[in-house]
């Protein structure tokens, strides 16, 4: 499979917890927080809301190609990703996902 593109992102300082993130086109330049509920300051974004954002808006796009390649017309889209982090007793970490996604326009 021929590469379509590759976005570079650099993550600078101490990474989630006040580190600073940077697309090398410059449209990406955030700040990163701890999320206050994870006992961190809040106040910028978090790994996990990237993420979710990425992976939502990418799947969005699919599902809108999919549905045109169809000849099906959507009147509104919507998807809400919610990124979760998993810790356990050993210390490893996880991440899970739910896509929750609204298509207007189609039946159930």
């Amino acid at each position: 499979m021929a590469v379509s593109y590759t976005g570079i992102v650099t993550v600078t300082g101490e990474g989630r917890n006040g580190g600073r993130a940077q697309a090398d086109d410059g449209h990406l330049d955030t700040t990163l927080a701890i999320p206050k509920q994870l006992g961190g300051a809040g106040g910028a974004t978090n790994p996990e809301q990237l993420f979710a954002a990425g992976w939502g808006s990418c799947f969005l796009g699919a599902v809108r190609r999919a549905a045109a390649e169809r000849k099906i017309r959507l009147t509104s889209t919507a998807i809400t990703a919610e990124v979760t982090l998993h810790h356990g007793d050993d210390g490893e970490f996880g991440l899970s996902a739910v896509l929750n996604l609204e298509l207007g326009g189609v039946d159930q």
